[in-house]
């Protein structure tokens, strides 16, 4: 009896094997490319000058209550209805010199008693396409963050500040141009922030690495940046108290208070 020559068991592993290889080799080809053009990107929304309609609901002659930022912001719910007028001017995408830019506006024409401030990660995004612009990314963003704050004190306003929001899963499309650097300078600038303003009269700071704890990263977040409602639940519970203490202390020293802080 005449035999061919002896065939593979298991020709689809050989199939396998060529497959994983070209798709390896097509993303370190398309890598340079992503980054690049995330690059520009950034570079492009970071110049723009947005509008910053607000968001307007809840008792017209409650505590009015700003929330100020980007995105994450944005997204914050509203307070009770009935007790508060919430503010919102957070836009996506803006970076902490694009908020800065126009704070003053919207402070002068809204009169906020309270404003929340969540802003920063958008200035760090570009350390996973340019690691060496990591040291200015984060002194800028610290100083705007800064200066938000002092802004917000200078209009009569008590302050909120809610440290930068960590991360949330890196996805693959997104690990393209992420960096675990980013991770630590948002570790950095909170702690630097903390530190500035933990006995700062007039200012309050909610830690969120507290309460968005990396155990429930999956069902906080619904992608790298941005959260679910559940985890904004979380949030506003441990926000309530805090503008409650500073409402009170508004309504004790008046609107740029000499107060000690209350629990950070």
């Amino acid at each position: 009896m005449v035999t061919g020559p002896p065939t593979s068991p298991r020709p689809w592993l050989g199939r396998l094997a060529l497959a994983v290889c070209v798709a390896a080799a097509l993303a370190a080809a398309l890598r340079p490319a992503a980054r690049m053009a995330y690059t520009h990107e950034l570079a492009r929304r970071g110049q723009r000058i947005n509008p910053a309609p607000v968001v307007a609901t809840g008792n017209p002659r409650g505590p009015r209550v700003l929330f100020l930022g980007d995105s994450r912001a944005a997204a914050w719910p509203a307070l009770a209805p009935d007790r508060f007028r919430t503010l919102n001017v957070g836009v996506d995408g803006e970076t902490t010199t694009q908020v800065r830019h126009r704070t003053a506006a919207v402070l002068a024409r809204e009169t906020p008693a309270v404003v929340v401030i969540q802003a920063g990660i958008n200035d760090l995004k570009i350390i996973g396409v340019d690691a060496a612009a990591a040291p200015t990314l984060i002194r800028e963003c610290r100083t705007n963050l800064a200066v938000l704050v002092h802004d917000s004190r200078a209009a009569g306003a008590q302050v909120i500040l809610t440290l930068i929001f960590p991360a949330g899963p890196v996805d693959w499309r997104r690990r393209l141009v992420w960096s675990t650097q980013i991770d630590t300078a948002v570790r950095e600038i909170n702690a630097a922030l903390a530190t500035q303003f933990s006995a700062t009269p007039g200012v309050w700071l909610m830690d969120p690495e507290k309460i968005l704890r990396p155990a429930n990263r999956t069902e906080d977040y619904q992608d790298t940046l941005h959260l679910r409602p559940a985890a904004y639940e979380k949030l506003q519970t441990a926000l309530l108290p805090l503008i409650e203490q500073a409402l009170a202390a508004r309504a004790t020293n008046g609107p740029v208070s000499s107060n000690t802080p209350g629990d950070r």
